[in-house]
């Protein structure tokens, strides 16, 4: 490692990904938001992957530091140009928290919704029709079927595959959804009689960065604020010492990619044991205090689909991307695609909201012709 490596592995990371935005001009920046390229330089780094780019401007030991700090060793299958894009999106953006967690948008959406809510339901086919389009779906094992003047479909591309469609679709949308890559994610949450991390080690929010299968561990936040005596560190205290002491809820482990394919190999005890010996290598009191663990691994949850979140490898922003989210029938279409999969910036519920918008303009749109 040399010297000018010898700095937060986070901020080599931002160096590197601004030194990289900086050199594109103008109309590159904004094309980097659009489904195929003008520009061979942007075409060129869509070929790289992620890790192939950091790997070839730092040292091996740099590498696999920052690598491991920044998840970006997880990366060698994501292009640059998708991961440059998190980079803007989750680090350079103001970001807001749920209070009450993600179901609270789902349950204000509910609220709006005057129609009838089908749960447990898998749809198996979309036939369009010569009024609109059907849709069939399996309901605690009794078949259902309905008829609409539009459909806005927002599974997963991991699911489309497996819903059937008549007339089939277009081959280069359908090659899209089948080739289109998703990551392995998965999460184990321990319920904690006390706060261990808080009282013991004097973290209050945040996350740890490991290199060991864990990965990253993240800390609740509704028991921190800022130190006013060191704002501009970020140094976070306590708000109320006494709810040091009362049960909480750790995410202990992120997994990412390989990390997550290799702890579904193990049995439900295993994974445990695992977690908790990882877990007890940051914060030694864990254990005492831990009455309760969850894992939670998008692979293996079959009803969404496999895989966490989709992403594009490099070179398939341009093969892929104008076609997955076509509308259909082209000519005539009664089925809008929504979903996370479907925007530049993956991964994130701010993408799968402006694809559901942009799915319903579309649906009012069609509604006047």
């Amino acid at each position: 490692m040399n010297s000018s490596e010898e700095q937060d592995p986070a901020l080599i990371y931002e160096q590197l990904l601004l030194k990289l935005i900086d050199s594109f001009s103008e109309q590159e920046k904004w094309e980097l938001f659009s489904p195929t390229f003008t520009s061979d330089r942007l075409r060129k780094y869509d070929s790289l992957s992620v890790t192939k780019y950091f790997s070839s401007h730092l040292s091996p030991d740099a590498f696999e530091l920052l690598g491991h700090a920044t998840g970006a060793i997880h990366y060698d299958k994501v292009s640059l140009l998708n991961g440059l894009i998190d980079f803007f999106a989750w680090h350079r953006v103001e970001q807001y928290e749920l209070i009450g967690g993600m179901e609270t948008l789902v349950m204000a959406l509910v609220n709006r919704l005057s129609g009838t809510i089908d749960t447990q339901a898998k749809v198996t086919d979309i036939v369009i029709t010569n009024k609109g389009v059907k849709v069939c779906w399996n309901h605690l094992d009794k078949q259902k079927t309905a008829e609409f003047d539009s459909v806005i479909c927002t599974v997963p591309a991991t699911a489309l595959t497996r819903i059937n469609f008549n007339p089939v679709l277009p081959s280069k949308q359908q090659e899209a959804i089948n080739n289109l890559g998703y990551c392995s994610a998965s999460k184990t949450l321990l319920h904690c009689t006390a706060r261990p991390w808080e009282f013991a080690d004097n973290i209050y929010g945040g996350g740890s960065f490991t290199d060991l299968n864990i990965e990253k561990c993240w800390y609740p936040m509704d028991n921190a604020q800022l130190d006013s005596d060191n704002v501009s560190q970020l140094h976070f205290v306590a708000k109320n010492k006494d709810i040091s002491y009362q049960p909480s809820v750790l995410t202990a482990a992120y997994r990412w990619e390989d990390n997550s394919r290799e702890f579904i190999t193990l049995d439900e005890t295993a994974k445990t044991d695992l977690t908790l010996q990882e877990v007890s290598k940051l914060h030694p009191k864990i254990k005492q205090y831990t009455d309760d663990i969850i894992h939670n691994i998008w692979d293996e949850n079959h009803q969404l689909g496999s895989g966490a979140y989709a992403y594009f490898a490099p070179g398939e922003r341009e093969k892929y991307q104008p076609f997955l989210g076509q509308s259909y029938p082209v000519n005539n279409p009664h089925v809008f695609f929504a979903g996370e999969h479907l925007a530049i910036n993956h991964a994130s519920v701010q993408g799968a909201i402006q694809t559901a918008i942009a799915a319903t303009i579309s649906v009012v749109e069609k509604s006047f012709i």
